[in-house]
């Protein structure tokens, strides 16, 4: 996009647009609440372990709750320090625990996205702090299924908010020159609590991001390998040369020729490969270990 789409009138008035459009979070919540203000689907499971912890029974689990209990103490932590604050709220009603999903999706999870696109984008944010939300941000956040969600006690939410925090952190640590103990360690914690919402994040902060890093680091130690014979791919891609080509001039059999020579690359590369990935490795293990 040119500087000067960028700075028109009409894309500045849309950015300024944005975060009254993500208003549309919280109405969709009490439009819920004023429907069904009962318990919904899972949420009699959600709800009800909910109010147990906030009733300090930590040892009380439901049976039937198959996901970690992440939410409940979101939403132990985040009403308490309320609770401090304002005196309120004292019960945790299904209204209330509903609207601590409203919280993540209508603030913290905007806020972090465009943080994230930002720096996948190599851009520097500095638009006024009313236009700073992009309308990639905002289709994610509208998206269908999330929106849906948002208006429930569901882990959806949550989950999804601490994998684009973990991914944060990994492009950060990943992204220098050298290795940064703090954002590395910062890294594993959100990697971590990730899987304290939902055991299925175990592909996107270990599986998803430790692949990307496999790919980042070999093309960072290879040349382009020219040939596109699938014999000497494979033959190059030992010698640290890569098939990798735009994707926008690929072919289907091309995508078959750089799976394959990824595959050459890792294998004859496997020490550097392991260091690469080895905190990756620690939340693989600690998932395993649960």
């Amino acid at each position: 996009m040119s500087s000067a789409q960028k700075d028109s009138n009409l894309t500045r008035a849309a950015r300024y647009a944005v975060p009254f459009f993500l208003l549309l979070i919280p109405v969709w919540k009490t439009k819920v609440s004023s429907e069904i203000p009962e318990p919904y689907l899972d949420e009699v499971f959600h709800v009800g372990q909910a109010q147990a912890y906030w009733a300090h029974k930590w040892t009380q689990w439901d049976p039937k709750i198959t996901t970690p209990p992440g939410l409940y103490l979101w939403s132990y932590i985040l009403c308490a320090v309320l609770l401090s604050i304002r005196g309120s709220p004292t019960e945790l009603t299904t209204d209330v625990l509903r609207t601590t999903n409203v919280a993540a999706t209508s603030i913290l999870l905007p806020w972090r996205l465009q943080t994230l696109l930002d720096f996948l984008r190599g851009a520097r944010n500095t638009r006024p702090i009313g236009s700073r939300l992009s309308h990639t941000v905002l289709n994610i956040c509208l998206f269908p299924p999330l929106f849906f969600f948002s208006g429930l006690y569901y882990t959806d939410i949550l989950a999804l908010l601490l994998v684009v925090e973990a991914y944060n952190w990994d492009s950060k640590r990943t992204s220098g020159k050298g290795s940064n103990p703090l954002q590395n360690l910062v890294f594993l914690l959100f990697g971590l609590l990730a899987l304290v919402f939902r055991q299925t994040n175990i592909f996107w902060v270990s599986v998803f991001l430790g692949g990307l890093r496999i790919v980042r680091s070999l093309r960072q130690s290879s040349t382009d390998c020219e040939s596109s014979n699938f014999k000497e791919i494979a033959t190059r891609s030992s010698k640290k040369q890569l098939y990798d080509p735009p994707v926008a001039g690929a072919s289907a059999t091309d995508y078959l020729r750089t799976a394959m020579s990824l595959t050459v690359a890792a294998l004859s590369n496997i020490p550097s490969v392991v260091v690469s990935v080895f905190p990756y490795l620690i939340i693989l293990a600690a998932f395993g270990g649960a």
